[in-house]
């Protein structure tokens, strides 16, 4: 008998053009591979434009949506905002009604878990982040007094919150730092490496620009792209590529008059493998250690050196296969040491070997088997 899972995402995971979407999307295509049923439920709000089913049609056995509860008063419950918000009794009687087991993608997206529970189900919980660390570090970085107090007011919530994952069966963590974490707090805690769509390694050979990539909504990348533009500024030599999904409209006006500063908008995996064929060195930048972030796993699958600070590593297992600064100074050292220089042919075995924890067919048999 061929095996079945209802998958609960937070968002439409296509296109899969920010973090926790590509980890969901390239789940549900090895999943897809390997002959399970996959019955996805996802939610929208009413400004979403993440609405078009059809890209997934083709690996999903059926697919339903749901509209978040985005009201004022789903912001003034003790429940943090991101898990009210995607509670919905009708996804309750579909999820019993198919009757295979559920995966939650993230803890906002739980507010059933419970009762799902009760209902005889088996749950498993992919785990993005420690939400609550990731909210309080996101108002730490907001330029808003107000962002501030709300993303602080959230992550406190998330962590009275977070005691309803001991009703999972298993809880699947993204990073080995995020394993021990909650390892010390729930009873099955397994790692399963996050999926992505690399197994070889990308050729870059125009070697044109350094390249910052991230979405451009949240306040890490914000900071970082920030720091970057100022320190270009001042190397009118080297030409620098702000690239992202989404468009920022104070970070666009920083860089009106650069004449070696460009913004480029992501809006298919084509388009950063179009950026990536002519980078001469990624540059990643975070400001808080926090699950594992897809950018520099996309990064590291070319050619190309990728310099980074310690928060985008930390806890990682890919720091062999970075170039690691810790002040302006360093970087500008870096940047003129690797620029124009792909990796030697050793570093290339050594990123390969380490980069296949990532291969998603290896993964995936991890997860099938819990099922």
């Amino acid at each position: 008998m061929s095996k079945s899972i209802q998958i609960v995402c937070f968002d439409n995971p296509y296109p899969p053009n920010y973090g926790g979407t590509i980890d969901v999307f390239y789940k549900i295509k090895a999943l897809y591979a390997k002959g399970i049923d996959v019955y996805l439920h996802f939610y929208v709000t009413k400004q979403s434009d993440r609405t078009d089913t059809k890209p997934l049609e083709k690996y999903c056995k059926q697919i339903y949506t749901y509209k978040r509860n985005t009201t004022l008063l789903s912001h003034l419950s003790l429940k943090p905002f991101s898990v009210k918000s995607r509670s919905s009794k009708g996804l309750v009687q579909c999820l019993v009604k198919i009757g295979f087991p559920v995966l939650y993608e993230g803890l906002n997206t739980t507010a059933t878990l419970k009762v799902i529970v009760a209902k005889g189900l088996k749950t498993y919980v992919r785990l993005h982040n420690i939400e609550h660390n990731y909210f309080k570090n996101i108002g730490d970085l907001e330029y808003s007094f107000f962002k501030k107090v709300y993303y602080n007011f959230e992550a406190w919530r998330l962590k009275k919150y977070q005691s309803q994952l001991k009703f999972a069966d298993i809880l699947f963590s993204i990073s080995l730092n995020d394993q021990k974490y909650f390892s010390n707090l729930f009873r099955d805690v397994r790692y399963l490496p996050v999926f992505q769509s690399k197994t070889e390694l990308q050729e870059s050979k125009l070697q044109e620009y350094c390249l910052f990539h991230g979405d451009l909504r949240l306040s890490d990348n914000i900071r970082a792209a920030d720091f970057l533009i100022d320190f270009f500024s001042s190397k009118p030599n080297r030409k620098f590529i702000i690239a992202s999904s989404f468009d920022n409209a104070m970070i666009s006006q920083r860089i009106a008059n650069a004449n070696n500063i460009t913004f480029k908008i992501i809006e298919s995996l084509q388009d950063l493998e179009q950026l990536f064929a002519k980078t001469a060195i990624h540059i990643l930048i975070s400001y808080q250690a926090s699950g594992i972030k897809l950018k520099l796993l996309n990064a590291l699958h070319t050619n190309t050196v990728v310099l980074v600070n310690k928060y985008m590593i930390e806890g990682t297992g890919l720091e062999s296969c970075c170039e690691l600064f810790n002040n302006e100074s360093e970087l500008n050292d870096k940047v003129e040491k690797f620029y124009g220089m792909p990796i030697s042919p050793s570093q290339r075995i050594e990123r390969m070997k380490v980069l296949s924890e990532f291969n998603p067919n290896n993964s995936i048999d991890l997860l099938i088997e819990c099922l």
